[in-house]
């Protein structure tokens, strides 16, 4: 295990540990230190930030999604690469799926043998501080703390206080007080989190201000002492040999898409070849299709009017290619979603209205059992993933499901995957280490595809299950 590397954690979520997971991740790539990112749980928005901060792909490491085993490797395979890793935690420290934790951040930190660096928000709070860090520290005496960052901090006044109160009460290392750092260093959020950063035209001026104001306030060093200079060559890995082009729709309204899930349709002998919605057609002599999650809804009419796009894609999936669509994706294949007190007509694959809703109609980690044959997955699969999805599907005739979950809503009480002839649309995000086997599957179905001339049963007879 390469021990070269910390966690950043916090007591609870929104303590602001985005922020400086960002600004360290910026200032240390400004120091020339190769830094591997890292995000744990599950989720694309950060891991977007922190790879542009890093200048390094962000990973995802999950407990629940994935094995121990398979985290484990996962990280080791990237981390060697670096000098230094740094692992951004979510929620609460503690938190996690069950009352014991067993897929929450100091799990993840101590499987991995990684000190934890805590931030602790410290609006309006002073000796109180120490009661929760000195709690968070002999809750878990088998994790270990690094430090502490103090942010959101108001005044000198309140940084001697705090000095004062922790020598007393609480001895750990204080790397440093963080000041409010209001509009100029805030990254703007809405329904699903922060705003990504392919959507802020000054993302680069804004890392680089945030690294400014952690390079003025907090204490690098320590961090800095944890680097290695030993680090492992490693080459992109093994590609396939182009067999067969797989399009994936990528812009800002579908952005959501794991780097695993790519590159192993490449390593399984796709051509990936990226289609800009707004504009473009689908290419010639296409094999399959993925279209992922995102922010569909805020581009209804860019979306709308690519009226070629939208009948092609009609068109392919009648014909029998391959199409896999997660949450945005089965947005897209609806007849038309409602947003805002407009209608916008879609894809017209799955017989129902999309329609926008004010509150989350799913959010959290979904599992369930696979029931109808399809070209990705086995019957009787179990398939872990998530949602968080705002629109909810108005039926308009009965579907075909695919995917029966004990866990999560879905598209309709439980009941997610829409199934039609190869297309599988569901609100459940998927990570092909869940099931590795997805990649060739969906490869060797698009090559029949293409060699047979489309239609299921030539698709579903390519899988290797």
């Amino acid at each position: 295990m390469n021990p070269n590397g910390i966690v950043v954690a916090a007591a609870s979520g929104r303590s602001g540990k985005t922020t400086l997971t960002l600004g360290i991740l910026r200032a240390l790539s400004r120091r020339g230190i190769k830094v591997q990112p890292f995000k744990k749980g599950p989720d694309y928005i950060d891991p977007g930030w922190h790879t542009l901060a890093a200048g390094e792909q962000s990973r995802n490491l999950d407990l629940f999604l994935h094995s121990r085993e398979e985290v484990v490797n996962h990280y080791r395979y990237y981390a060697k690469t670096a000098m230094l890793s740094v692992v951004e935690g979510n929620m609460g420290i503690f938190d996690g799926v069950d009352a014991l934790g067993t897929n929450s951040t100091a799990e993840l930190a101590k499987l991995l043998n990684l000190p934890v660096l805590l931030v602790v928000d410290a609006t309006r709070t002073t000796r109180t501080l120490a009661a929760v860090v000195k709690g968070l520290m002999e809750f878990d005496r088998d994790l270990k703390v690094f430090g502490v960052i103090f942010n959101k901090v108001g005044s000198r006044r309140q940084i001697k206080l705090l000095e004062e109160v922790f020598a007393g009460y609480c001895p750990v290392r204080i790397l440093g007080y963080m000041p409010k750092i209001g509009e100029k260093g805030a990254i703007v959020e809405r329904h699903l989190g922060l705003i990504t950063s392919g959507e802020v035209k000054t993302s680069n001026d804004l890392l680089d201000y945030l690294s400014r104001m952690v390079e003025e306030h907090i204490d690098l060093e320590p961090i800095i002492s944890l680097a290695s200079k030993n680090i492992v060559t490693v080459g992109p890995k093994p590609l396939g040999r182009g067999e067969v082009k797989i399009g994936v729709f990528k812009n800002e309204a579908f952005c959501f898409y794991y780097p695993e899930n790519l590159e192993m349709l490449e390593k399984a002998g796709a051509e990936i070849v990226f289609i800009n919605p707004f504009y473009d057609e689908l290419p010639e002599e296409l094999g399959g299709l993925y279209i992922g999650g995102g922010f569909p809804e805020l581009y209804l009419e860019e979306l709308a009017r690519n009226r070629k796009l939208l009948t092609q894609v009609k068109k392919y999936a009648q014909l029998g290619m391959p199409i896999y669509a997660e949450c945005g994706g089965l947005m897209y294949l609806c007849d038309k979603i409602k947003y805002n007190g407009s209608e916008y007509y879609m894809a017209g694959v799955i017989p129902a209205e999309c329609q926008m809703t004010p509150k989350p109609q799913g959010h959290g980690y979904t599992e369930g059992e696979i029931v109808r044959e399809n070209p990705y997955f086995p019957v009787g699969y179990c398939l872990k993933g998530h949602e968080f999805h705002y629109s909810r599907l108005n039926l308009t005739e009965e579907l075909t499901f695919g995917l029966k979950l004990h866990k999560g809503q879905g598209i309709t009480k439980g009941q997610d995957g829409f199934c039609y002839k190869n297309v599988f649309a569901a609100y459940t995000h998927f990570h092909v280490l869940t099931y590795p086997k997805w990649s060739e599957n969906f490869v060797n179905a698009a090559k029949n595809f293409r060699v047979k001339g489309g239609g299921f049963n030539a698709s579903l007879a390519a899988c290797n299950f």
